[in-house]
């Protein structure tokens, strides 16, 4: 009998050693991953500083190679102990963004140069009606910003005239994926405006290494299409596709993804905002792959994003027009 109740004893006292550790595994974890990531944040502030004194673009390589390793470390250290597994992705992108707001925050709204996404990017400013449309293009504070919710571009009128903007990045970046994250009703944008994602390379005409997402009507209100993918030239058979987005004022998030390989574009455009390695099928609204003689190599081309006017005709409904991009991101 004795006997019996030690084996009893050191059974349980074996099961609750055991339940003990796995509290302590997961305690574990979840205090690692926070150190991991205020440590990634520190890392990311570091390196927007530091491009910020260098007079560069940042570079957070070092920051996301360090979280990447060691927030698998700390799940594999844990196993099935760590109380959240396959979250990598989202802590950073909320981190990332976090990173980019305060930075774009204490930049302050400032023209002509504006930093976004952690990148410096150029204000485009002409008195005079330039191209696309052709335009005038304001740098006014009022007309194109950047604030906690990202890059605010704008089509308005002052004294009569028509403004549109666009913002130019500060910086060749070649072959990789781009990723924007708008986060407006594009889908009912004016007849007459137009909005822009695309590279654009001033040095290399006719074509201009130009690679298009495109988001308008083309003044037509009844075109059931909104939306296009162009690799320049349009005329080209095979060279632009249009599609259709429907969204909704509680649902008008978009992920528009360009991978830009040699000799080959693909472009897609999702609901929801995603990173370029967790983009989901279900949520794709349209894709689409040129690997036609035209596909552009780099050069000094820039990534661009402007809200113009077709033929630099006022909206239709005569009112400002206001998108929002909350985010760019690129990986080689």
């Amino acid at each position: 009998m004795i006997g019996r109740m030690l084996l009893a004893f050191s059974i349980a006292l074996a099961m609750a050693d055991h339940a003990v550790d796995a509290l302590d595994f997961a305690a574990r974890c979840e205090a690692d991953k926070n150190r991991i990531a205020g440590r990634y944040l520190a890392c990311r502030h570091n390196a927007i500083a530091q491009g910020i004194r260098g007079g560069g673009l940042p570079d957070f390589s070092r920051c996301e190679s360090a979280f990447a390793r060691k927030w698998q470390a700390a799940e594999a250290k844990a196993g099935a102990a760590c109380p959240t597994v396959g979250d990598e992705a989202a802590i950073k992108a909320m981190f990332d963004q976090s990173a980019s707001a305060t930075a774009s925050l204490l930049a302050g709204p400032l023209a002509p140069g504006l930093l976004f996404a952690g990148y410096p990017w150029i204000v485009k400013q002409s008195d005079f009606p330039v191209g696309p449309g052709p335009n005038r293009f304001s740098d006014r504070p009022g007309d194109v910003w950047v604030d906690a919710e990202g890059l605010h571009l704008t089509i308005s009128q002052q004294s009569g005239v028509w403004w549109s903007t666009e913002v130019i990045l500060d910086a060749n970046l070649g072959y990789g994926t781009y990723v924007f994250h708008t986060e407006s009703r594009i889908d009912t944008i004016d007849a007459n405006a137009v909005l822009g994602l695309f590279t654009w390379d001033d040095l290399a005409p006719p074509y201009y290494r130009e690679i298009d997402f495109e988001f308008t009507r083309w003044g037509n209100p009844a075109d059931f299409d909104n939306a296009q993918y162009v690799v320049q030239p349009f005329g080209t058979p095979g060279n632009l596709v249009r599609f259709r987005i429907d969204l909704t004022d509680q649902d008008k998030k978009l992920t528009h993804v360009l991978v830009w390989s040699p000799g080959q574009v693909g472009m897609s455009t999702y609901h929801g905002h995603h990173l370029p390695g967790a983009l989901p099928a279900s949520q794709r609204i349209s894709s689409w792959t040129n690997a036609g003689p035209q596909v552009p190599a780099p050069g000094a081309e820039n990534v661009r994003m402007n809200l113009w006017l077709v033929s630099g005709f006022p909206p239709l409904s005569g009112q400002r027009q206001e998108v929002s991009i909350t985010n760019f991101l690129f990986v080689p």
